[in-house]
């Protein structure tokens, strides 16, 4: 514990608080009801300050955390099916019949299609994408229909080489640049 009186061992109301973990009102009220030990401790040029036994303050601490209750599961608690809260679960069991051998058997077949056909490659995304004959386009179909990187393009627009309608806009997505301005850079 902290803050002790080093002559007589007495701890202050502060460290009392510290060790409980609870308000000076609470330090109060348990000296008067579970018996903590206090006196008044004299101080030269200050009023008395009120300091407590660490023994009865230790008393206390062990007196009010509580032991752990045990839990003991019901006998039959292992043969009923539960849910993970303690509780039955309401989902019966499939019952074995013809109709679970049908469903059975039916995703045995679906298993064994879906494992035996070739894996299906992802759609692969033509290497520049069309761009569809407008008289705008944006950032990223210009760097499609330029083979340039977005950067390169947004780069273009900034240092004066592409016109943009929008530029005053600070959302990059939103510039639109003339499809014949991308023509003309082209041709050079």
């Amino acid at each position: 514990m902290a803050e002790t009186d080093a002559r007589d061992g007495d701890l202050t109301i502060e460290a009392v608080m510290a060790a409980l973990r609870v308000s000076k009102r609470t330090v109060q009220r348990y000296a008067d009801e579970w018996g903590i030990a206090k006196r008044q401790r004299p101080q030269k040029g200050a009023p008395p300050v009120t300091v407590y036994d660490p023994a009865d303050v230790a008393r206390v601490a062990v007196d009010r955390t509580p032991a752990p209750t045990m839990h003991v599961l019901d006998a039959d608690q292992h043969s009923r099916p539960a849910n993970g809260n303690g509780r039955p679960d309401p989902v019966e069991p499939l019952a074995h019949g013809p109709a679970s051998e049908h469903l059975a058997a039916a995703l045995e077949a679906v298993l064994l299609r879906l494992f035996q056909s070739p894996p299906a490659s992802p759609p692969a995304l033509p290497p520049s994408s069309p761009v569809a004959e407008t008289l705008w386009v944006d950032v990223q179909e210009a760097a499609v229909l330029l083979g340039w990187d977005v950067r390169d393009v947004r780069k273009a627009v900034r240092s004066g080489a592409l016109e943009t309608h929008n530029k005053q806009v600070r959302d990059w997505h939103r510039w639109r640049i003339r499809r014949a301005a991308l023509q003309e850079l082209e041709a050079f």
